[in-house]
């Protein structure tokens, strides 16, 4: 019998990868869409090119939230206790540190404090914990519905969410896309698109062409309404738009044909790219400390100055959400031993 031990399973870097840029394009998206003022028809008028940059820029980068859940979809969401609470408690690490780094507890209630211990002012983070209590129901379905039922079930899930969530506004809970009901619908997709999809047919070339083509007519139909003086961002850049969609699939699977050794440091960031997103967009930094500053640059200062101080700050948080990150998982590692130790029968 052969006793050596199985090789560990490497993971795969161009996926890891993709975790990592899609919390950067949420930091681009929040900086280019909701700290800058949206470019009005004034704006376009007086510089066309920047404004259709910027609605380009936007349209690439609109694809962040799906993607992310996609890679989730494509794994496949294996639910254990520890790892859950892991996550809960990555949560709460990181908000109670902000918290008491850079939080003005001036006229602080209850309120507050509820909402930085749950983090609940993450929207995605309230949809993934909801993704995470059907995960069991939706495994179960994946492993045993036929492909029939499973293209059935997706072609009938996009048509409603197309209808109802985009098409005629919002209803029925889709929010636009921003919301459990569609994770649950991007999960499903993703692990669709592994099983039964021949994705392998095509070259990470075509895909980042279908990936651009759908960015550029995002931003024509962003763009060409914004001229006429028409803000339609909710419709173009809804989560739930059949555009966004095909982008955001075409990005994703651009990564996942892209052929890539395994490296570790992209790994090691990509188990910590989360807590970029839980680093900016808490509420003790949001405004005061990220959205307010590339405001002051854009208006302020000339274009290439707010790019470079912009790319700056948005390293800089990237750096220190990683090792912000890093002393979670040592004090997770801590908790965990101290769990163990405690576990133990005293010796006699």
């Amino acid at each position: 019998m052969n006793t050596a031990a199985a090789p560990k399973k490497q993971r795969q870097s161009n996926l890891e990868l993709l975790r990592i840029v899609s919390m950067v394009f949420v930091m681009v998206a929040h900086v280019n869409m909701y700290a800058l003022p949206y470019p009005s028809a004034q704006d376009i008028a007086a510089s066309p090119v920047l404004g259709f940059s910027r609605f380009l820029v936007h349209s690439l980068v609109a694809v962040c939230d799906n993607a992310f859940i996609l890679i989730s979809g494509w794994f496949g969401i294996r639910p254990k206790a520890r790892r859950f609470t892991e996550f809960l408690f990555q949560i709460v690490f990181i908000s109670l540190v902000l918290v008491f780094l850079f939080g003005n507890f001036k006229g602080w209630g209850p309120g507050h404090w509820v909402m930085t211990l749950g983090g609940f002012q993450y929207w995605y983070i309230k949809a993934y914990i909801v993704l995470y209590v059907f995960v069991p129901v939706l495994n179960a379905f994946k492993e045993s519905a036929s492909r029939k039922q499973y293209a059935g079930m997706l072609a009938a899930f996009y048509a409603v969410q197309t209808l109802y969530g985009w098409f005629l506004g919002d209803g029925a809970g889709f929010s636009r896309g921003f919301s459990p009901l569609s994770l649950i619908g991007l999960y499903l997709l993703g692990g669709y698109i592994r099983q039964y999809v021949p994705w392998q047919k095509w070259k990470t070339g075509t895909y980042t062409l279908g990936y651009l083509a759908g960015a550029v007519l995002s931003t024509l139909f962003a763009f060409i309404p914004a001229k006429a003086g028409l803000n339609w961002y909710n419709i173009v850049y809804a989560n739930s738009s059949p555009v966004v969609l095909f982008t955001s699939v075409c990005f994703f699977l651009a990564f996942a044909t892209l052929k890539m050794k395994s490296v570790p440091w992209i790994n090691t960031m990509a188990g910590s790219a989360l807590a970029i997103y839980l680093v900016h967009y808490h509420e003790c930094l949001l405004h005061p400390y990220f959205m307010d500053p590339a405001r002051k640059w854009f208006l302020e200062e000339s274009l290439g100055v707010f790019l470079l101080r912009t790319g700056a700050m948005l390293a800089g948080y990237v750096v220190f959400s990683f090792l912000l990150d890093r002393v979670r998982i040592l004090a997770w590692k801590g908790i965990l031993l101290l769990g163990e130790n405690k576990s133990r029968p005293a010796k006699a």
